[in-house]
């Protein structure tokens, strides 16, 4: 038996592609806004979200150093000295330092005010003298 003709206006299947036509079918200019698309919806939230968690990393970590080294000067056993003198110099510390030395930093912070916060209530009267004396023994 042989295939019976389609009937007037059936729809008939197209010929196979050719490979010289898929080749153009996929190398056209019609994909690469559609590839620029693609890439842009995958790589803008993944860059956003790696600066969110630098940020909140930074952040928190900075925070918790503030008041660990805050809380150890406030008790009268914190001390960091002269590590602290050049990382207080720097004028724009959230765009300049490294993580490490902006903990580093935090640290000097808290340490500072909770020297200030024990001699300004009367907790403690220490001279810059008698700190030197004190370090040198």
């Amino acid at each position: 038996m042989a295939n019976p003709a389609p009937a007037l206006g059936a729809p008939q299947n197209p010929p196979p592609p050719t490979p010289s036509s898929l080749y153009t079918q996929f190398t056209s200019l019609e994909l690469v806004p559609k590839i620029i698309l693609t890439g842009l919806i995958v790589l803008v939230p993944s860059l956003l979200l790696k600066r969110i968690l630098k940020f909140l990393h930074r952040w928190l970590l900075g925070i918790f150093y503030y008041y660990l080294e805050y809380y150890r000067s406030f008790r009268g056993n914190g001390e960091l000295g002269e590590k602290c003198n050049s990382i207080m110099r720097v004028q724009d510390p959230w765009n300049e330092l490294r993580n490490k030395d902006w903990f580093l930093r935090r640290r000097c912070e808290g340490n500072e005010n909770g020297w200030f916060v024990q001699q300004s209530l009367g907790i403690v009267e220490v001279s810059a003298v008698e700190v030197a004396q004190e370090s040198s023994c």
